[in-house]
């Protein structure tokens, strides 16, 4: 905040994206469960990678910054800062625009 105005930034994507998981605990009963199948350990990554992991060439976000008055909260100004593949994957408890600030 500086001079009565926030600053947030956020990201949208273009078509859909891995859904969010929620809480703070990480579980390794997922990969336990595909253990127990038998699969490899290869397998193991691969299915966890696909459920749980959203690859630079799986989306094309756009990067936002935007500007509200303290006060009121009213949005001053938007702008697309950049658009295009993220220069890394996220896991689904985070978020492409926590390294952003």
């Amino acid at each position: 905040m500086t001079g009565g105005k926030v600053f947030v930034t956020f990201a949208t994507t273009d078509g859909p994206s891995k859904s969010p998981q929620i809480g703070t605990e990480y579980s390794n009963e997922y990969v336990a469960e595909l253990t127990k199948q038998g699969l490899s350990e290869a397998q193991v990554l691969e299915k966890v990678t696909a459920r749980d992991i959203e690859l630079p060439n799986e989306v094309t976000l756009h990067y936002f910054l935007s500007c509200r008055d303290l006060k009121t909260g009213e949005l001053e100004w938007q702008r697309e800062f950049h658009a295009g593949r993220p220069p890394g994957g996220r896991h689904r408890k985070n978020s492409f625009v926590s390294e952003t600030p």
